[in-house]
């Protein structure tokens, strides 16, 4: 019986951990209201829509909670104020250090697809294989997917770990 309640506890744990809510920029997902106020700036506009990738880098930079929640008309939470501000220092570390950046690259498109290379290379060769999607691949579910193929290897260790002894 004790056996049956670590596999148990085993596959909830995979479950859990292989639904793909990682820690992304998506800072605002629900949808805004019409609301019956005109916005009067372009910048203004893409915050009530929750369109941030549109903004300029100086404009997200200049961009505070308050101001957001000035211009959106929703009360942001302490998840979505940290996240703000954690973009805000990652636009300011690269434009330093580039000299410019694409702002759309911080927000992430909804791409969260499984990739089935990606899985198997985290599957079959571990962390190597973990190690190799991060280098060669820019591709976002493909590296994933490879943390997804080590984190299944971990599981069915667990598992077998448990039900031999």
């Amino acid at each position: 019986m004790k056996k049956l309640a670590v596999a148990f506890m085993a596959i909830i744990l995979f479950v859990v951990c292989a639904t793909p809510t990682h820690a992304s920029f998506v800072l605002f997902t629900e949808p805004t209201p019409a609301s019956a106020e005109v916005p009067t700036s372009a910048a203004e506009k893409n915050v009530k829509e929750g369109n941030l990738g549109a903004l300029s880098a100086t404009q997200i930079l200049s961009l505070t909670p308050k101001g957001y929640e000035e211009m959106s008309g929703k009360k942001m939470s302490f998840k979505q104020k940290f996240i703000l501000k954690y973009v805000q220092h990652n636009i300011k570390r690269d434009l330093k250090k580039e000299g410019s950046v694409d702002v759309k690259n911080y927000f992430d498109e909804g791409d969260r697809r499984f990739n089935l290379g990606g899985f198997a290379l985290g599957f079959l060769l571990g962390l190597i294989g973990v190690a190799l999607a991060h280098i060669f691949s820019n591709n976002k579910s493909f590296r994933r997917s490879s943390w997804y193929g080590i984190g299944a290897v971990l599981i069915i260790l667990v598992i077998a770990a448990a039900i031999g002894g």
